[in-house]
């Protein structure tokens, strides 16, 4: 009875031990992070949610939401983009001055939503114009969509924006998308879903205990290759699933990062020549949950926060980083730029010149920082 005793007992102390790991190394509930002291960066204001964001002519594009408007008046997610166009939109946003810009968007359908998630931005040949894709949740047909737009600016740094189409789907997904990586010729693009359920459904109803349950336990997201025909209609195929899959990115030399956000890993794949994926490796980010990525020069930058905040956080504010991804004797490392308490849920950040650019999907700041304050 003693020998089984201990056995027992033995068991049970491993049983513990890896339930701890689980709770440090995926979700982070044993790290402490040290922030960025207050005043270092430039706190900026901007238009409310600057999810994901898209370097151009020295300036960053991002498709903003109001969120909180639209939590406090969901009856106004029914409303086309004209009746909404101070909450919902394409801004530009320029780091040296903090000037931003709500950029007018030409030809948008007059009977459309729009409610942007993710964005990518695929550059003209003239260097002057920019192909902008954009996830829209659309609650009016209970299906996202993406929105084509060609950003152009000119000589003076004015922006303008007019609209090239809509790409719908075909299949079963399609209410929880979430971001998107566009071939140039734009013909394919792997795009994620983030919620096992839709999030809200058209008639406000929210599925967020039931999807945090089981994006912590089950792996029901998926990352998607779509290819266009027709008349602008996408079918997709799945090449990997996720607990909360996320942000990606594209190094543009055959290879694919994707982010599932729960599981504290970024994903590498390498893009065959049919355009499906094969994981090549994986990326731990020791507790820390990615959103957007963006690949600069050859490393990858990832907006982060701990996912143990997105578990307990409720209503305060999540602090958030970035970290970068960089390439050493063939393998994939990770090291954290910065941990801030200034923005909520640090969603993605860009360089432009020698600043990193951050924003959030929540509140209307954006953070700047010289590259040289966050090395000193």
């Amino acid at each position: 009875m003693r020998t089984t005793a201990k056995i027992v007992l033995a068991l049970l102390v491993a049983l513990i031990g890896y339930v701890a790991y689980i709770f440090h190394s995926r979700f982070g509930f044993f790290y402490t992070d040290t922030y960025l002291p207050q005043g270092r960066c430039k706190l900026l204001q901007s238009q409310p949610g600057a999810e994901d964001l898209v370097v151009f002519g020295g300036q960053v594009l991002s498709a903003f939401l109001d969120r909180g408007h639209f939590a406090r008046n969901p009856q106004q997610r029914l409303l086309p983009l004209k009746s909404v166009q101070n909450y919902a939109g394409i801004m530009a946003f320029d780091p040296a001055t903090g000037a931003t810009k709500v950029i007018p968007i030409e030809g948008f359908p007059e009977t459309s939503t729009f409610h942007p998630v993710g964005i990518h931005g695929t550059p003209k040949a003239d260097g002057k114009g920019l192909t902008l894709y954009v996830i829209s949740a659309n609650y009016l047909k209970a299906q996202d969509v993406v929105e084509v737009f060609n950003v152009r600016t000119d000589e003076k740094g004015s922006f303008s924006a007019k609209y090239v189409k809509t790409v719908r789907f075909v299949g079963k997904y399609f209410e929880q998308l979430n971001d998107l990586y566009v071939f140039p010729d734009g013909k394919s693009f792997y795009i994620t879903t983030w919620l096992p359920e839709p999030g809200l459904t058209s008639k406000g109803e929210s599925h967020g205990m039931k999807n945090l349950v089981r994006m912590i336990l089950t792996q029901h997201t998926d990352l998607l290759l779509c290819h266009v025909a027709g008349e602008n209609v996408a079918t997709c195929t799945v090449q990997d699933h996720g607990h909360m899959m996320n942000g990606v990115a594209s190094d543009e030399k055959g290879h694919l990062f994707a982010a599932d956000t729960m599981a504290s890993i970024i994903n590498y794949y390498e893009i065959k020549p049919d355009r499906t994926l094969t994981k090549v490796s994986t990326i731990k980010l020791a507790g820390l949950g990615a959103d957007n990525l963006v690949y600069d020069q050859g490393t990858l930058l990832a907006g982060v926060s701990r996912v143990r905040d997105h578990m307990t956080g409720g209503h305060k504010l999540i602090p958030g980083g970035v970290v970068q991804l960089f390439k050493e004797n063939g393998e994939w490392h990770s090291r954290t730029l910065l941990m801030q308490n200034e923005i909520s849920i640090l969603s993605t950040a860009v360089r432009v010149g020698e600043k990193y650019v951050m924003g959030s999907a929540f509140g209307n700041k954006i953070l700047v920082c010289d590259r040289q304050q966050l090395s000193s």
